[in-house]
């Protein structure tokens, strides 16, 4: 019991690994377009691979989800534990066409549900599961390098509450914690125009939240599709 316990603490640490995409932010205001990406996540507390995909109406609301896979290292009884996750979220943006505003903002929201996998847990037939809701207040802004690559540097702030439980095969409650914190996350992404359409976009990111450090990576295309 005490290790699945430093479990649920860890995974709650772990939130900082969500990926997300943020389409809108690369699109021309009043333009909608699609998004695909992959993105790699690292911390002290494990590593996560994920994926996903996302459209954005007229470059205003943007709606994605995302799946990723995390390897924790923290070990229970000896075994690896995987922690799967699916994330979809809505993102608000704020743009207009001035000049004389070059930086824009944007609302997030979101939701994770995780799923904890371990063969301790598959022996015993318990499950341990998560739900987390997010809010988060974006600010960014475009740096260019030439008529075609662009920086587009960003930070954001995000809220998170959460519950994360352990059951039975019964599913019946054996342990249930909540959990709160705040993320800050700074970025830096660089866009490359491959058309006025079509765009590729390499994004390196560090987020912190009250216990841990993760950096991440997300490689992106970007399509417009009308305006």
């Amino acid at each position: 019991m005490f290790m699945r316990h430093i479990l649920l603490t860890i995974f709650f640490s772990f939130l900082s690994v969500s990926i997300g995409f943020s389409q809108g932010t690369f699109l021309k205001n009043g333009e909608s377009g699609f998004e695909v990406g992959a993105a790699y996540a690292s911390s002290k507390v494990g590593t996560a691979i994920g994926g996903g995909i996302g459209y954005s109406i007229e470059s205003l609301a943007d709606f994605s989800v995302s799946v990723s896979r995390a390897a924790l290292a923290q070990k229970m009884n000896g075994n690896k534990v995987l922690e799967y996750a699916i994330s979809p979220s809505l993102e608000v943006n704020f743009k207009r066409d001035s000049a004389t505003i070059p930086i824009f903002a944007s609302l997030i929201f979101g939701y994770e549900k995780d799923m904890y996998r371990s063969s301790p847990l598959n022996r015993l037939n318990e499950s341990m599961n998560g739900d987390f809701f997010s809010a988060g207040f974006l600010l960014y802004g475009n740096i260019y390098v030439s008529r075609r690559i662009y920086i587009q540097p960003s930070a954001e702030i995000d809220y998170v509450i959460g519950t994360g439980d352990l059951r039975d095969k019964y599913q019946m409650y054996i342990q249930s914690s909540d959990y709160s914190t705040g993320v800050a996350t700074v970025s830096a992404a660089l866009v490359f125009n491959a058309s006025s359409r079509r765009m590729f976009v390499i994004e390196p990111a560090v987020s912190r939240d009250k216990d841990y450090t993760t950096y991440s990576v997300e490689v992106d295309f970007v399509m417009a599709t009308f305006r």
